[in-house]
């Protein structure tokens, strides 16, 4: 074994293969990480102490307990009410060691993901107080990798959406790219690196594969590392052909001469797809099912389905509402339009669901994130000017904090628009599902459909 984190092929067979990441932490080898291998994924900074906020606290201790390999990207604080100076608190210590204080000890490796997907959907939102400037972005990220003590990391990257027009797609890529580059340097100068994923992206077989050419023609040789396949999520089950087709890309720009030293990684992926691509190479996976499944109530076996479903109807908070409303109202409910608030693209009529393009988006809008939520109020606020002749009644209902947002702004400039719940104990999801408030949008809507169905 080499004296610093390196991959190995420990068994090669045409229909898949095994390995071992050996991995370094201070010049100390760890036990041999064996592939192919499923990283949960878990939040970590989610309160200002460790014993973690929501339901973090009760997965925690159990993961630590059990010594689980788990991934986690840097920017999910963000989803968390933690400022600048608890960031900075976290990082004064590397993660594993603020969780052996109260907690079992845990040394299981840590991979971390830049989070570039947080960056890119939230461009108006400044990430300053927490260290990470937009001109720095790809170092700064790389300080907080370290800080935290990720035994490996994954380089900056920018995702591409479905939708996204040819010429900003080659932008990202070529700036996804100089951030590996940069990286990589940054690490080849370091005495006991952590173990480098480089992040790959593209909008087709053949992108993906002359970006992964690329890294082979200008990577430092001595630095080892492994390819990160991202933005598979979108394509997942509206297009498995396409995710298949990706990784073929990755497979055939590895040169034959690295094939036996490089391991693949998808982000993102589980499920039924998991031992189609170990069977065509890959060697790790990452998942949230598990933690979707507790937050829902829902018995997971094995693997389950992504819980973010779409169109919107699929949801489990929209079949609630639905169920609900059917309920109350029979046939009534015919005279109720929905529309979905999307922190993306603003209103999304329910006739427009399953446009490709909503269908296909990955987006979840952050309560920081001024602009957009501004955004998306303005475009609310214009669709309900354009409609108004057709509407008797306009009821928002949300509980999130950042869509809650939207829908007040659209309430100052439309005094008839009601938002619901009207007295929420918490502004966050699990308030969504009180009986309490879904009897309350009932009887507001009741004003009106119950002449209506007469």
């Amino acid at each position: 074994m080499s004296d610093t984190s390196d991959y190995q092929t420990t068994v090669q067979r045409k229909a898949g293969k095994i390995g071992e990441l050996h991995l370094q932490r201070n010049g100390i080898a760890l036990p041999p990480l064996s592939t192919p291998i499923l990283f949960p994924v878990l939040s970590l900074m989610t309160s200002t102490s460790t014993n973690g906020g929501g339901i973090w606290k009760y997965l925690l201790k159990d993961v630590m307990k059990y010594n689980v390999p788990i991934l986690s990207q840097v920017l999910h604080f963000l989803d968390f009410n933690l400022r600048g100076k608890h960031i900075g608190d976290w990082r004064e210590k590397p993660m594993r060691e603020r969780y052996r204080e109260p907690n079992d000890p845990y040394d299981a490796p840590m991979f971390l993901d830049s989070g570039g997907f947080k960056l890119l959907y939230n461009a108006g939102l400044s990430l300053s107080e927490f260290g990470i400037h937009k001109e720095t972005e790809a170092d700064n990220i790389l300080d907080f990798q370290l800080d935290l003590g990720g035994d490996i990391i994954a380089s900056l990257d920018y995702p591409l959406p479905p939708s996204l027009v040819r010429a900003e797609a080659e932008t990202r890529m070529d700036r996804s790219l100089q951030n590996a580059f940069r990286v990589a340097k940054r690490l080849a100068e370091m005495e006991n690196p952590p173990y480098l994923y480089i992040c790959c992206h593209g909008q087709s077989r053949e992108d993906i594969q002359s970006y992964v050419t690329q890294v082979f023609e200008r990577l430092p040789g001595r630095l080892p590392f492994g390819l990160a396949v991202g933005l598979l999520v979108p394509l997942r089950g509206n297009n498995d052909s396409e995710v298949l087709s990706r990784i073929c890309g990755v497979l055939e720009a590895i040169p034959d001469s690295a094939r036996d030293r490089i391991p693949i990684h998808a982000f993102g992926v589980s499920g039924n797809l998991t031992p189609i691509l170990a069977y065509m190479g890959v060697d790790s996976f990452d998942s949230t099912s598990y933690i979707q499944a507790a937050r829902s109530l829902s018995y997971s076996h094995l693997t389950i389905p992504y819980a973010g479903k779409k169109p919107y109807s699929l949801s489990r908070t929209h079949s609630i509402v639905k169920t609900k409303l059917h309920t109350a109202f029979g046939k009534g409910q015919r005279f109720i339009h929905k529309i979905t608030l999307s922190g993306l693209y603003g209103p999304v009529p329910e006739e427009f669901e399953s446009e490709e393009a909503v269908v296909g988006y990955d987006f979840q809008l952050l309560p920081r994130n001024a602009a957009q939520i501004q955004l998306g109020a303005d475009q609310f606020s214009a669709y309900l000017d354009r409609h108004k002749a057709h509407n008797e009644l306009i009821v928002g209902y949300a509980t999130s904090r950042a869509y809650r947002k939207v829908l007040e702004l659209v309430g100052k400039h439309h005094p008839d628009f009601i938002l619901l719940p009207t007295k929420p104990k918490q502004t966050r999801l699990s308030e969504f599902f009180r009986h309490i408030h879904l009897d309350e949008l009932i009887k507001i809507l009741s004003s009106v459909l119950t002449k209506k169905s007469k």
